[in-house]
C-alpha cells in the first residue's frame, strides 16, 4: 500500500528475513530450448499438417 504524504510516499510491505525470502521465492529450474528444439517441434507440426491434407511425399 503506498500513501501520498506531501510530496513523499509511504510504503508498506511485509519485511523479510533471508531464510523466510528463499523459502517463499524459491528458484524453478526450467529446460531452456535450443533454437534447434524450436526448429524440431515447428518442422514436425508442419509435416503433421501436409500428411493431414495428404500433400507429404510418403
Amino acid at each position: 500500500m503506498i500513501e501520498a504524504i506531501g510530496n513523499q510516499y509511504v510504503v508498506a510491505r511485509p519485511v523479510y528475513s533471508t531464510k523466510t525470502f528463499g523459502e517463499e521465492f524459491k528458484k524453478t529450474h526450467r529446460h531452456h530450448k535450443t533454437f534447434l528444439d524450436h526448429l524440431k517441434g515447428c518442422c514436425s507440426i508442419l509435416v503433421a499438417s501436409l500428411q493431414d491434407k495428404g500433400m507429404a511425399s510418403q
